[in-house]
């Protein structure tokens, strides 16, 4: 055998949409003309096969899906003398951040009443085990931002409100690596958890996010 490639059938949803996710963030960025674009979408959504998947973009997306221990590995680490028992971030009337580089305590509570909190995870350091986010808000909202390789531990409940998390989140594949659990209730309000990418700016994750959708919407389920 030298290198050759058998094909045993049809490619997973799962990596036809990872590969239309991957063309659709090199639109966005500017790494593929519209022309390009355009037509690698419409050869992603006919393709038979794993193999002419791959060949669609310029770097070989991971073989392995969940991601590998390596990305696990990339979340930045802390000590455990290093973290605190307990944080509280409280948003009334007006608003609280937390982001760079911080590390977040062993259990965080995100109080918001008629005001907004929000946590920025991705250049956090983490301590050893599991990391509680306790959410409480009434009348305000709570967001907090991850990168795509922080495993996440997530829910809640939406009283006349919504408790939310973006789909893509990373569930908790590695036990040995930082996990991120979120509990709470949200009341005439909204608790929600965002990916994004590390230094993408809001504006460029929502348009990132609705380029992706809509390009799903128009291709709609393989043939």
């Amino acid at each position: 055998m030298t290198g050759e490639h058998t094909e045993t059938g049809p490619p997973a949803l799962s990596l036809r949409n990872r590969v239309i996710d991957s063309l659709t963030e090199q639109f966005a960025s500017d790494r593929l003309t519209l022309e390009e674009f355009e037509s690698r979408l419409d050869l992603a959504h006919r393709a038979t096969s794993e193999e002419a998947l791959r060949a669609l973009l310029p770097e070989p997306l991971p073989v392995s899906h969940p991601m590998p221990a390596s990305t696990a590995a990339g979340i930045r680490r802390a000590t455990a003398d290093s973290v605190r028992q307990r944080s509280l971030a409280f948003g009334f009337w007006g608003g609280t951040q937390r982001s760079g580089s911080w590390i977040p305590a062993r259990k965080n509570y995100a109080v918001a009443f008629q005001g907004g909190v929000e946590l920025d995870l991705r250049e956090a350091r983490f301590g050893p085990g599991v990391t509680d986010i306790w959410v409480f808000c009434v009348m305000g909202g709570v967001n907090v931002i991850v990168p795509p390789e922080l495993q996440v531990d997530f829910g809640g409940v939406g009283i006349m409100g919504g408790f939310d998390a973006e789909a893509g989140a990373r569930a908790v594949e590695d036990p040995g690596a930082p996990v991120v659990r979120i509990r709470g209730v949200a009341i005439w309000g909204g608790a929600a958890v965002e990916i994004r990418r590390h230094g993408e700016s809001a504006a460029e994750a929502r348009q990132r996010r609705r380029l992706g959708q809509r390009v799903k919407r128009q291709l709609g389920p393989p043939g």
